[in-house]
């Protein structure tokens, strides 16, 4: 089943108002601190083909906590979220976590 990814972009995101799903870190901060989350995947509906969408929540480049990072560092980002949910292979550039 090929999957739909359906992006929200947040200036926020906290673990403690996440539910299951899978967070997205930046790889080469080699932590999983919330500082680094730069994304979560809700659910897992889309992994057990149960779901045709991934609702994924990003973090935007008017956050604060993406210092500077940009609108290039967004859409490597969204590739590498592209290319999991596509293979469900961790991407190299990000280091994921399961919620739940």
């Amino acid at each position: 089943m090929k999957v739909r990814i359906k992006w929200i972009s947040t200036t926020e995101l906290s673990r403690s108002h996440l539910g299951h799903g899978i967070l997205i870190f930046f790889k080469d901060q080699d932590n999983y601190d919330e500082s680094n989350l730069v994304a979560f995947i809700d659910g897992f509906a889309w992994w057990h083909g149960k779901s045709d969408v991934a609702e994924v929540r990003i973090l935007s480049p008017d956050s604060p906590r993406y210092a500077g990072l940009g609108v290039q560092a967004t859409r490597e980002i969204k590739q590498a979220i592209r290319n999991y949910v596509r293979d469900r292979i961790a991407p190299q550039t990000l280091s994921v976590w399961f919620n739940g």
